[in-house]
């Protein structure tokens, strides 16, 4: 049963018969032939071979969503066995978008390595939808990222971010707003964060480039939200992937963007960047650290979300 249904969920991965006999070394008409005894003993054929690629019909969806709540069942009793075995070691794989697996997860990893030196950490990232899909499905333990539903997930918060807006050191308009103006050393040491730190709306920006980020990113619908809350609609706009790439771009004096506090707390270097506090509630967001609902948490991984809320309360951007 569990092998037949190893070939069909690989059949549903590469989307080919081909490429799925190859990976599983078996000849294709093997793995046909495989597909076809489980389709005549459900009553219904799980794929539709006339689509290039082959798709999934409605009762191959029912198949793979099932077959994949097996597999989460087998990760799951396969951590509690480890457990038994050694609370302290073990695997974790944790899992977040980019920017916060350049910036953020390795130090925690590397705290948690020194107090759990047996338990070894698999990093992955990949798009927010794509590690949700993962998270959801077993593959991956732990995921850090900013939205959660609370219907599928337990989250627990890491890190609270403020959104500033970052204009090239270079454009004339900083000049016209030097009272609001802070540089990265200023946000490095909080003093966006403290109450008489003047604001700004975006009307003087009317005639300056803006970078926003592509659509399926928690950035670009917060920077939507932040300009619709100030009535202000970018002059021009060039979409990027990464929130890291408009910071560089900003950098190099492209154009303005929307930019979270941890980026010139992560970076220490000066940046001949100018940032500005904005006069809106839309500035705030939560890093989390999520697992599956209703899932198997391995010691590892109890330990991990203790370690990592402890390290970034207190350790994560300490001041210079």
């Amino acid at each position: 049963m569990f092998r037949s249904m190893d070939y069909i969920y690989e059949v549903y991965r590469e989307r080919s018969f081909t490429s799925a006999a190859k990976n599983l070394y078996i000849s294709q008409p093997a793995l046909s032939a495989a597909v076809k005894k489980v389709e005549a003993k459900v009553g219904a054929e799980l794929f539709d071979r006339n689509s290039s690629p082959i798709a999934l019909t409605d009762a191959g969806r029912a198949y793979i969503d099932a077959a994949e709540r097996i597999y989460a069942i087998q990760k799951d009793f396969i951590r509690e066995l480890s457990d038994l075995e050694d609370s302290r070691v073990g695997k974790l794989t944790v899992s977040a978008a980019t920017l916060i697996s350049s910036l953020i997860l390795p130090r925690i990893i590397m705290h948690f390595s020194n107090q759990f030196p047996g338990v070894h950490i698999e990093m992955t990232e990949g798009s927010s939808a794509e590690l949700h899909e993962k998270l959801l499905g077993g593959e991956i333990e732990l995921l850090l990222d900013y939205m959660f539903d609370n219907d599928n997930y337990t989250t627990y918060p890491l890190l609270e971010e403020s959104i500033l807006l970052a204009v090239p050191g270079q454009f004339a308009v900083n000049e016209q707003l030097a009272e609001f103006r802070l540089s990265a050393e200023d946000v490095r040491n909080g003093r966006h964060l403290e109450k008489d730190c003047p604001r700004i709306t975006l009307d003087a920006f009317q005639n300056e480039p803006f970078l926003q980020l592509k659509k399926g990113n928690d950035m670009h619908d917060r920077s939507l939200a932040i300009c619709a809350a100030m009535h202000f609609t970018p002059r021009q706009v060039f979409h990027l992937d990464q929130l890291m790439t408009c910071y560089h771009a900003v950098e190099a004096g492209m154009g303005i963007s929307f930019i979270t506090d941890t980026l010139p707390k992560a970076i220490s270097a000066a940046d001949g960047i100018a940032y500005y506090r904005l006069d809106t509630e839309h500035t705030h967001r939560t890093l989390y650290l999520s697992h599956k609902k209703g899932g198997y948490l391995s010691h590892a991984a109890q330990s991990f979300i203790v370690t990592a809320q402890e390290f970034c309360r207190a350790q994560l951007f300490p001041k210079d």
